[in-house]
């Protein structure tokens, strides 16, 4: 029996203009629609004009992905936190969750955990260990 081997790629970018709640509707509901189809899952966090996002499915479509994100004029400085392939998924089920500390209910209820991940990626000090622990943590925490 072949066992599946998926890809995942952890990003930060900056949002070229401001990111309001309308902004975060639209990237969710267009992300989840193409990544169903496209066997991604994973989740966009953001605060400020900064995005961190979880990305991970087939390689082929994760990279391609990767190409059409690198190319979109709404947000530049791309950087590559962790890509790396896995054996099975952090955020399965997960076609785009969405996590703001800009959005008002996300700011009265806090998920502490998708929080730490957040400061961990805005940082330079991180690991792939670390970086893949604080994922799997944040969405313990955010399933519960």
């Amino acid at each position: 029996m072949q066992r599946t081997i998926y890809y995942q790629l952890l990003y930060r970018s900056r949002a070229v203009n401001p990111v309001d709640e309308t902004v975060l509707r639209r990237i969710q509901s267009s992300a989840a629609r193409n990544n169903q189809r496209l066997d991604i899952t994973g989740f966009l966090l953001h605060v400020g004009d900064t995005f961190v996002q979880l990305i991970e499915g087939p390689e082929r479509s994760v990279l391609n992905l990767l190409s059409r994100l690198t190319a979109d004029p709404r947000h530049t400085e791309l950087m590559i936190l962790h890509a790396a392939p896995t054996a099975s998924r952090t955020a399965p089920g997960w076609s785009m969750g969405v996590f703001s500390r800009e959005r008002e209910t996300d700011r009265e209820q806090p998920n502490q955990a998708l929080s730490k991940l957040l400061d961990v990626c805005l940082s330079h000090s991180w690991d792939d260990g670390n970086v893949r622990a604080a994922i799997r943590q944040a969405l313990r925490s955010a399933a519960a």
